[in-house]
Parts: structure tokens; sequence; C-alpha cells
């Protein structure tokens, strides 16, 4: 049966192909911790992995009371926007552990107590075309995989009155945001866009005023800091450079929490969805798999 499908939009800056692999499926509780394979069976020291990193989480997992609550144990690549399908019961995700650049995350789904099994789709966004440099201030213009592409004026990101960016109908975050005019009907999502700064180099750190951090340094950084609270922190010292958009008609929105003027020009590449689905998941061990 397939059931409580996920959906995952990818990507976050940078142009790499992204990478999902299912450690397995738990039964957690405020005792327990039981994990077993995809298929069900034995996954030998899974439980054991599980249990430890939940217990340095400073914030508890959640559940749905009357539901079967499984957690599914996922290896990734990061991903960008989180969305769900409709018969998935408010799920959740709780980083785990984050180390040489893959993070380990448990995905609740709460399903009914006669499922057996489910689904996770993931829809990742696989680069496509070259990337097309188009430099970084208002009315620069290129032509991305035949279609034109203009950049609007960047400025701050408005705020709602509980300090989320969600105002004006457009949904992106970060302290600044950007119009990307793109020469077709509607402005597909399927674009990635990458700030690369004065000396040549991608941003993919920046520190709490979003000044770029040397790739090294800052994901030393990032990692000790993650490490420490075992989630993702509130406060690092250096943080992934990520990049939200969000397309409206012709305009593809850009969110971003790097300092304008330490961006020199922005890479920009078409990107295509594919479905990938991980499954189908027991939702259960299998009767030998348990001791």
């Amino acid at each position: 049966m397939k059931v409580l499908t996920t959906l995952f939009l990818l990507p976050l800056a940078g142009f790499q192909s992204p990478t999902f692999e299912v450690r397995g499926v738990c039964a957690i509780d405020a005792a327990t911790v039981d994990c077993w394979a995809p298929d069900g069976g034995p996954k030998p020291g899974l439980t054991e992995e599980v249990r430890r990193q939940i217990a340095a989480m400073e914030s508890p997992l959640s559940f749905l009371p009357g539901r079967k609550n499984r957690f599914v144990i996922v290896r990734h690549t990061p991903f960008g926007t989180l969305t769900y399908g409709k018969n998935s019961l408010r799920p959740q995700n709780f980083p785990l552990e984050h180390d040489g650049g893959l993070w380990t995350t448990a995905f609740r789904i709460a399903a009914d107590r006669d499922v057996a099994t489910a689904d996770i789709t993931i829809i990742p966004g696989f680069p496509e075309g070259e990337a097309v440099a188009v430099p970084f201030h208002e009315g620069a213009k290129a032509v991305v995989d035949g279609v034109p592409v203009e950049i609007g004026r960047i400025g701050k990101n408005p705020r709602d009155e509980f300090g989320g960016f969600n105002v004006s109908r457009v949904s992106v975050w970060g302290e600044w945001r950007l119009p990307i005019q793109i020469g077709e009907t509607t402005a597909p999502s399927g674009y990635q866009v990458m700030p690369v700064g004065h000396d040549g180099k991608p941003i993919s750190y920046v520190d709490p005023q979003g000044w770029p951090v040397d790739a090294r340094r800052g994901k030393e950084l990032w990692e000790a800091a993650f490490k420490s609270e075992r989630r993702i922190p509130e406060s690092p010292p250096a943080s992934p450079a990520g990049i939200s958009t969000y397309p409206s008609g012709p305009i593809l929105w850009v969110g971003m929490d790097i300092q304008p003027k330490a961006i020199h020009e922005l890479q920009i590449r078409r990107i295509a969805g594919r479905m990938i689905t991980l499954g189908p998941l027991a939702l259960d061990p299998n009767p030998q798999s348990v001791p």
C-alpha cells in the first residue's frame, strides 16, 4: 500500500546532484528505540546509533497520539524546501547528525495502525545545461539555456508581524531578496542560483552578518556548532549560505543571507526535477528480525 508521500524540493545554492540513502525505520517512544532495515529485516547497529543520537538531542521528538508513529532514518545531502503529501498528518523532520557534508535526519510519519508500508517520494533538482554568469547588479542581462534573464533591484526582505518572511505573497527567507525576470510566460521553479564572491569562488558559508567565510573554515565552524547542539544551531559563527527561491509569474524571487556587497556575480543554471521513490518501507519489523 502506498501512503504518506513526502516531497523534497531541492536544492540549496551550489550545483551538486542530490543523494539520499534510507538507513532504516525506527519505532521510538519515551522508553525504547527499535530499528530495522527498510524491508523489515535486521539492521545491526542502527538501534544503538539512533539511541545515541536521540540522547544527545536538545529538543525531544514529537508524536501523534493514536497513530503508528515511525521515524525513517535518511542520510542525505542538504535539501531546500520541504513539503508533504495530503495523507501525511503533520509529519516532521528531526536532524540527528551532520558529518562530511551529509545529514542524518529522522522523518516522522504517522500512519493508521493497520498500515504496513509507506513510500517516500523525493523530487530532487538535477542540474542541466551550462551555468551562466550574470553580473550582480540591477539591469544585468544574460541568456540561460535559451531563456533571457534580467537581474532586478535587491533590497531588504520585509518581515511580517511574527518576524517571518511571509509578506507580499513572496515567501522567500533571508535578510535580502531580489527579483530575476525570466523571459517566459511563467517562471518555472527549475532554476538554480549560486552567488560568487569577488575572489571568483562560490560563497558557501557566511558569518552572522552575512559576510563570506572561507569554505573550509566555515565548514569546520558549522559542523562544530551542530555537533555541540545536535540540532540546527540558532546563532552559529558560520552557516551555509543557502538560497531560497519562489516563482511568481515571470519573476523568480531569490532570498539570501549574503551581504549584497560581497557578491560579484550570480551563476544561474537550469535544473530539472526527477521523481524518485524510496520504498516500500516496512513500518514494522519482520518477526524473524526481532531478537
